[in-house]
């Protein structure tokens, strides 16, 4: 089984990623920008803010993680703008500015993101607001029990 966590970012994947990875040892795991060039051999845990792919393999348990584009929007602003460039490349794209990357545009494509997987069979969909509390629901999906963290506030200002 390959674990993979994709997000719209911001919504709580690297807390999913690392409570997976512990239990799940000794993967380490890593993250992926371009599911579709990477070389992911069965048994890898993958973080990606990717798109979905055109086919899901069988042996992939996908969990997708999503939130409220506006809150995701307001909590990248609230980041150094060396942690932006670097979160936009994730996404394979440039960040120029709040305005003309956030403000005035969805520069992350958000809604692109969300809607390649949103009708994916077995995807498992938690949106941030309700992850802290799924850690039942998403060990049953993997046939792992996971242990997640307490929940942090993100900053949004």
């Amino acid at each position: 089984m390959t674990i993979v966590i994709p997000s719209m970012g911001r919504c709580g994947s690297t807390a999913l990623f690392f409570a997976i990875r512990a239990c799940v040892p000794p993967h380490e795991g890593r993250f992926v920008h371009y599911l579709a060039d990477a070389d992911i051999q069965d048994g890898e845990i993958i973080k990606t803010h990717d798109r979905a792919p055109d086919v899901i393999p069988d042996h992939w348990r996908v969990i997708y993680l999503h939130g409220d584009p506006d809150v995701i929007r307001r909590s990248v602003m609230a980041q150094s703008e060396e942690w932006k460039r670097v979160h936009f490349e994730h996404f394979g794209k440039v960040f120029v500015d709040d305005q003309v990357s956030l403000v005035d545009s969805d520069g992350l494509d958000l809604m692109g993101n969300r809607s390649s997987w949103r009708n994916l069979d077995n995807v498992l969909h938690i949106h941030y607001d309700d992850l802290f509390e799924s850690a039942e629901v998403i060990s049953e999906f993997l046939g792992v029990t996971i242990t997640l963290p307490k929940r942090i506030n993100r900053s949004t200002t």
